[in-house]
């Protein structure tokens, strides 16, 4: 049962809709290196297969550059098993899988890749080999 609540809805804010998933693109690498487009990603590429293949410093970003000099080609399927690019990323403390949304720059005339976080979770530290002490038998 709602109670009679003073509210003033002047200041709440719109939710807006979620992104239909059409337009969502994405770029994911797996454990085994294997990148790949999802379907979106790789109908807007429209056959185009060929990239130059650039990534950040801290590699949360990519960048992917049609016009070259080509470092990355995928297959007709929008796959790639690409295992530089799984150890810089590793190397860079991001572990596969990897996720990034992937949005055309108009002003630069290429795809830009942005992380979006979904990483493996960090791994559970195992626990240290420790001997146990028998207590002292009390007589």
């Amino acid at each position: 049962m709602l109670q009679d609540f003073d509210l003033d809805f002047s200041r709440f804010e719109d939710v807006p809709p979620p992104a239909a998933r059409i337009n969502v693109f994405r770029l994911t690498l797996s454990l085994e290196n294997r990148l790949s487009q999802n379907k979106s990603f790789h109908h807007a590429l429209q056959g185009t297969a060929a990239f130059h293949l650039q990534i950040s410093p801290d590699g949360r970003f990519l960048r992917l550059d049609p016009k070259g000099p080509y470092n990355l080609t995928f297959t007709q399927a929008g796959v790639r098993t690409h295992h530089p690019l799984g150890a810089m990323l590793r190397r860079k403390g991001l572990e596969p899988p990897l996720s990034y949304l992937m949005y055309w720059q108009e002003a630069l005339d290429c795809w830009v890749g942005q992380y979006d976080g979904l990483a493996a979770p960090s791994p559970v530290p195992k626990p240290q080999n420790r001997k146990r002490r028998k207590a002292a038998s009390h007589i």
